[in-house]
């Protein structure tokens, strides 16, 4: 018997957490500054005074996102692996895509 090689792409949610320092003259100014960061990408800031340590991903949080909470998108696909182009077949939102 042949066999035939798929793979499943599943979406999840994670937090990642980013150590990063920031020079000011107080604890205060400091404080300030590291919470208007919120509004913005800590990894592109245009800020001098911020420099980013580390990073790492913190597992603990990792969480299978439902339909529900992906507008209704699926996060679940099934995919078969294919010379040319791999070829969806399934995802948890359609009843499947019907091999041709």
């Amino acid at each position: 018997m042949a066999q035939y090689d798929f793979y499943q792409d599943q979406k999840y949610t994670i937090w990642e957490r980013i150590h990063f320092t920031i020079e000011a003259r107080s604890e205060e100014e400091a404080a300030a500054k590291a919470a208007s960061m919120i509004r913005r990408d800590i990894y592109f800031t245009e800020e001098e005074c911020v420099r980013v340590i580390e990073t790492e991903i913190l597992f603990d949080t990792f969480e299978e996102i439902s339909v529900e909470d992906n507008a209704g998108n699926a996060t679940k696909e099934i995919y078969m692996v294919a010379p040319h182009q791999d070829k969806m077949l399934a995802d948890n939102v359609n009843s499947g895509v019907e091999y041709e």
